[in-house]
């Protein structure tokens, strides 16, 4: 027995059973509390328990496993003791019990498990029965308890909120039964019973609630949780059945049901209804019945089937019988009103609703037919005995505002041979009485119009004809034997008010085979007198838009043939006589109107000039080209917009865009002369006198596919002379920047283009040089040389290099390969303030890797050039050499200083130069610390013998230096030297 001490007044001592912590390398030790085993009874209990307390709250008892800061954590694990008793004794069982109260409230029981870390996730709470063999598996039950005063406790069964992927499922799944005849497990969601009786307000059923997910996003993508209800499938019997059914009640109503999608948004559309039944592979499909029920007392139900009302279209109402794929007929629709047998039939009314601007078609028409005859509408009122039969009445309603409605009657067409036509029968009624009344009129006359709209139409056509000609129409003036013709004139009527004068149009009929007709408008020809003139203008306007006038040649649409051609010609100066001033040849002018408004809106008329266009082959060709001499220059061609005080027009050379070959090209091309000057090609930007200059641009095309277009500048060659310079340069500025050069490659997903800089080749004499270099500076600094490589913005990959090499000679006689000379520039201050330029050489930096190294190397050989690092001469004094690693937080870099391995290695020399005064010193120092560092000084190693150390003083004129060796002060007892 282990107890602690007991206390009258205090408490009393503590008990503590633990392991002592490991070491370093070990783990802790474990406890573990058990009863012995049993051969015959039952073994021992251990028994975990607080005491009771009587004046305060009973102890707690806690269990949890140690913080572990490595691999998964430790696991707890209580489980009931096992039988392997033959008989059928049942396992242990686990109760968990929260305290009871006397007066308040039950202890909780909360079964959860811990949050997930960073990166893992929270683990899984689990409740099952075990398997069964023989009999049933255990249930599992989860219920509150029953409450006297108040309501019973709710259970509530809720997803966790996942901020990644879809949000996690509830899976409600009966049990599966798989012996024959077996039914599977139902699932019921059974509300609460209202179980009070009480006539006055007994109890109400409690609701079942069934919610789709709600969706907090603000894309229209983002739709809320379906809610699906499926009867379950069946492999060979009927399907299960989905029924809803409202609640009966014995002494009341039955409840509704009510179907319906909710409210839609702010801006989206309400759900769709869609009530459909299965398609069916052989036998019927499943009808749909909507009937109210039988009223034995009162009026039986209606049934209203309504479209929505909306600010936009009303919604349709859409119903259709069913299609046959086979030879029975099509589903019949038949709208019958009720009978009754003691009053009227009910009315069948069909129309369309009044509204305000305009109320919709009613149309009635039969369907059409491939083989059979279309339907037959008739319209007709029944007969009757004893009163007057009813009459049918077709009329169009009036018009307030718009055209007067149309009535179209036309008669079936026919496409078979030796059968007629339809007939349109109109016979106005006639008069039976032998008295004075009239028979009725037949009257065909276009409409007045009153008031400002258009009169009705008279068409006048002369006859058709299939074989022979169509009958003609001949408008012929009077001649006369001694006096002039008459006059032909088709002219519409002048309009002194606001309306539009009518058209006139003179065309001649389309034909299949033949020729159409021409249409000839000329003067007659005379001999004494001037011909006539030929007139073609259109009306001017001083409100709306003045006429066009439209010459347009022919389309041709056979093989071989050419459309029309549209031929514009001055006439020619024939007269020609030697010292004889002749004539000049007509002009042609084509010329785009002027506009005279002053505001800024109008502009002159555009003039376009078009080619015809073409499918397979070329499209037409636009030449314009001056005319030619014989002993003069030939014509000057220009192509300018004029000058303007605001702002001139822009001149646009452009080739065509190509969808599948190649687009058309370019060429700007000063003209070639035999014996005289080549002409220039010159492209200037216009100048201005207070904003920017204008800019040049020479851009190469793009290419989404392929390489875009190359951009080649080169000047002209010659066989006897030298090539032509080119020269790129930005203007000179007086007050100002002068212009940036600016020379880049685009950028690319894959590599970016090379800039390459390289002067010509030469057969006989030396090459050029390249030379970059800033401008001189009078009065500010002058302009830096940088030479970057490009930088990476990827892992695993390296920034560009900057590659300098001097050339090669590559000629086996007697040669210099090129020298690489960097130097800093000279300063030529007088004042002794100024310096010379420095020269850096300095590795890139590393963020988190290793910097960069810096190695210089001379070049191998026959003899390997020598590498001489010296500082600057100077008057005063030269300049120091500093060779240092920088400092580091974690450990500095090493100085190495080694000659190369070789059959006689060289030597390693480290002297002060010579002084006129006190010779100067050599310092080896080991670093500071906290042990200071080691100076070791060994001679080389040898299978023979190892190289000698020599320490000595130089040779003195009078005396020769001393050689001190000792230790540094100690304030504590130094160990024996190892």
């Amino acid at each position: 027995m282990l107890s602690s001490g007991a206390s009258v007044v205090g408490s009393s001592g503590d008990v503590s059973i633990n392991t002592a912590n490991s070491g370093s390398q070990g783990t802790s030790g474990s406890v573990t509390l058990s009863t012995g085993t049993a051969v015959i009874g039952d073994s021992g209990i251990v028994s975990i328990s607080t005491g009771e307390s009587l004046g305060g709250a009973g102890g707690s008892i806690l269990m949890s496993v140690g913080v572990g800061h490595s691999g998964t954590g430790g696991f707890v694990r209580i489980a009931a003791g096992s039988t392997t008793d033959e008989s059928g004794g049942n396992g242990g069982a686990v109760h968990i019990e929260s305290g009871y109260s006397s007066s308040g409230t039950t202890g909780d029981i909360s079964l959860s498990t811990s949050d997930g870390g960073l990166i893992g996730t929270s683990g899984s709470v689990e409740i099952l029965t075990g398997s069964s063999a023989a009999g049933n598996a255990g249930a599992v039950r989860i219920q509150s308890g029953d409450a006297n005063g108040g309501a019973g406790g709710e259970i509530s069964i809720q997803v966790g909120s996942g901020n990644v992927g879809t949000g996690g499922s509830i899976l409600l799944s009966a049990g599966t039964a798989t012996q024959s005849e077996g039914i599977g497990g139902d699932v019921i969601i059974s509300a609460g019973e209202g179980s009070n009786s009480a006539f006055t307000n007994g109890g109400d059923g409690g609701k079942v609630l069934i919610f789709g997910g709600s969706a907090q996003g603000r894309s229209e993508f983002d739709e809320g949780g379906a809610v699906e209800v499926f009867g379950g499938p069946a492999v060979s019997g009927q399907g299960g059945s989905v029924s809803i059914s409202s609640g009966f009640s014995e002494m009341s109503s039955s409840g509704d049901v009510s179907i319906e999608s909710s409210n839609a948004g702010k801006s989206g559309s309400s759900g769709s209804i869609s009530l459909s039944t299965g398609t069916s592979n052989a036998g019927i499909s499943g009808s749909i019945s909507l009937s109210t029920g039988e009223a034995l007392r009162g009026d039986a139900g209606d049934i209203s089937i309504n479209a929505g009302v909306a600010q936009g279209a009303g919604g349709s109402i859409h119903i259709a019988a069913g299609q046959s794929k086979s030879d029975a007929g099509g589903g019949t629709i038949t709208l019958t009103s009720g009978t009754s047998t003691g009053s009227s039939s009910g009315d069948l009314n069909l129309s369309t609703a009044d509204a305000k601007h305009g109320t919709g078609s009613l149309d009635i028409s039969s369907g059409s037919s491939d083989r059979g005859n279309s339907g037959v509408i008739s319209i007709s009122t029944g007969t009757v005995k004893d009163g007057s039969a009813g009459g049918i009445d077709v009329s169009t309603g009036s018009s307030g505002t718009g055209n007067g409605a149309d009535i179209s009657i036309t008669a079936g067409d026919v496409k078979a041979s030796g059968i007629t036509a339809g007939e349109i029968h109109l016979s106005a009624g006639s008069s039976q009485s032998t008295g004075s009344s009239a028979g009725g009129g037949i009257q065909l006359s276009a409409g007045t119009a009153t008031g400002m709209a258009e009169g009705g139409t008279i068409s006048v056509s002369g006859g058709n004809a299939v074989g022979g000609n169509g009958g003609d129409l001949t408008f012929h003036s009077g001649d006369s034997q001694r006096g002039s013709s008459g006059d032909v004139t088709i002219e519409t009527p002048s309009i002194s008010s606001t309306g539009t004068s009518g058209s006139v149009s003179i065309h001649t009929g389309e034909t299949l085979q033949g020729v159409s007709g021409d249409i000839a408008l000329s003067t007659g020809s005379t001999t004494s007198g001037a011909a006539g003139d030929i007139s073609f203008i259109a009306g001017d306007s001083s409100v709306g838009n003045a006429g066009s006038l439209n010459l347009e040649a022919g389309s041709s649409s056979g093989s071989m043939t050419n459309p029309g051609s549209v031929s514009i010609t001055a006439g020619d100066g024939l007269f020609s006589s030697a010292g004889v001033p002749g004539s000049s040849g007509g002009d042609v002018r084509v010329t785009a109107g002027s506009t005279s408004s002053v505001t800024g809106n109008a502009h002159g008329g555009a003039l376009h000039f078009n080619a015809g266009n073409a499918v397979a082959g070329a499209g037409g060709i636009i030449d314009i080209s001056s005319g030619s001499s014989i002993s003069g220059s030939s014509g000057d061609v220009s192509i300018s917009s004029t000058d303007s005080s605001v702002a001139t027009g822009s001149v646009s050379l452009t080739a065509g865009i190509s969808q599948t070959g190649a687009a058309g090209s370019v060429l700007v091309q000063g003209g070639s002369s035999q014996s005289g000057s080549a002409g220039s090609l010159t492209m200037n930007a216009g100048s201005s006198a207070f904003k920017e200059g204008g800019a040049v641009l020479i851009a190469a095309g793009d290419s989404s596919t392929a390489e875009g277009g190359s951009l080649t500048l080169h000047t002209g060659k010659s066989n006897i002379g030298g090539s032509g310079s080119a020269t790129i340069s930005t203007s000179k500025s007086e007050t100002s920047t002068s212009g940036s050069i600016s020379m880049s490659s685009g950028d690319s997903h894959e590599s970016s283009g090379d800039i390459n800089i390289q002067s010509g080749h030469s057969s006989d004499s030396s090459s050029g040089t390249v030379r970059i270099a800033s401008g001189d500076a009078v009065a500010s600094d002058a302009g830096d040389v940088v030479i970057s490589g490009g930088n990476t913005m990827t892992g695993d990959s390296t920034a560009g290099d900057i590659i300098v090499n001097a050339g090669n000679a590559e000629s086996a006689l007697p040669g210099h390969g090129g020298s690489i000379r960097m130097s800093a520039g000279l300063s030529r201050d007088t004042s002794g303030h100024g310096t010379g330029g420095d020269v850096e050489v300095i590795a890139g930096d590393a963020l988190y890797s290793d910097g960069g190294n810096l190695s210089l190397s001379a070049g191998s050989g026959l003899t390997g050039g020598s590498l001489s690092l010296t500082s600057g001469a100077g008057s005063k004094s030269s300049g120091s050499i500093d060779l240092s690693s920088s400092t580091s937080s974690g450990t500095s870099g090493s100085i190495n200083l080694t000659t190369g391995n070789a059959v006689h290695a060289g030597d390693v020399t480290i002297g002060a130069g010579s002084s006129s005064s006190e010779g100067a010193d050599i310092n080896v120092l080991g670093g500071s610390g906290s042990q200071g560092g080691n100076i070791k000084i060994l001679t080389g190693e040898s299978a023979n013998l190892s190289g000698q150390m020599h320490v000595g003083s130089a040779s003195g004129g009078i005396n020769s230096g001393a050689i001190n060796v000792s230790t540094g002060d100690d304030n504590e007892i130094s160990p024996p030297f190892p």
